[in-house]
């Protein structure tokens, strides 16, 4: 009897514990790191810093993601079991840690590009460029961060390829924040070139200036 009270007992804590919350580490740091993205480029926008410095704290936060992700590897690739769902699979950290440090790539080349263009005036269009810069940051986010957030809504095993139409549903989503990232570099490069063009136009077809008075009298 004394044993069946104890198993009993035990049963209840078990469960008690199973309906517990659990915090995942990945999506916590995912969230916090989400925050981050968003609030530092609004900042530096609120301070009136220019498109320069909004293109270089992504990209700085980009690859701060990405070492996190490589951190979270190296603590938790021991740690897998098959009954976790898929967004703490090893794979998928990996995949994770490599897209951000890709996203990085576009945002440095970016800042690069607007630095030279302002540096020797060229950049003519300011608002606009800002404006792209959030729909490509914005995007790209979404291109981290949604399956992410998906896999923790609708937990899957990691073999969560067994389940066509939760890979659909994923596979839909990424493609569609990667089409909205490629129309974005697309029309942010030829913002740059036409900048370019037309300040570098605006130098070709200047008018020259008239020679002072004294300097014509003396001429002639």
């Amino acid at each position: 009897m004394l044993e069946e009270l104890g198993l009993l007992a035990h049963q209840r804590r078990m469960v008690l514990f199973a309906l517990q919350p659990k915090v995942d580490p990945q999506l916590t740091y995912a969230v916090v790191f989400l925050i981050c993205q968003i609030c530092l480029p609004l900042w530096a926008q609120i301070r009136n810093r220019s498109v320069v410095a909004l293109f270089t704290i992504a990209m700085m936060l980009y690859i701060a993601l990405s070492c996190a992700d490589f951190v979270v590897l190296s603590l938790t690739r021991n740690a897998m079991t098959s009954d976790q769902p898929a967004n703490v699979d090893t794979y998928y950290i990996v995949g994770l840690s490599n897209a951000a440090l890709g996203n990085a790539f576009p945002m440095a080349f970016f800042a690069t590009a607007t630095w030279m263009l302002s540096r020797y005036g060229a950049l003519i269009y300011p608002r606009t460029t800002v404006l792209l810069f959030w729909f490509l940051h914005i995007s790209l986010l979404c291109t981290n961060f949604l399956p992410s957030f998906m896999f923790n809504i609708f937990p899957h095993p990691r073999h969560y390829i067994d389940y066509p139409d939760f890979l659909a549903s994923i596979n839909l989503v990424t493609a569609f924040t990667s089409l909205l990232s490629f129309l974005a570099v697309v029309v942010l490069c030829g913002l740059l070139v036409w900048s370019s063009f037309n300040a570098r136009r605006r130098t070709w077809f200047k008018r020259p200036t008239p020679p002072p008075l004294a300097y014509a009298a003396r001429t002639f």
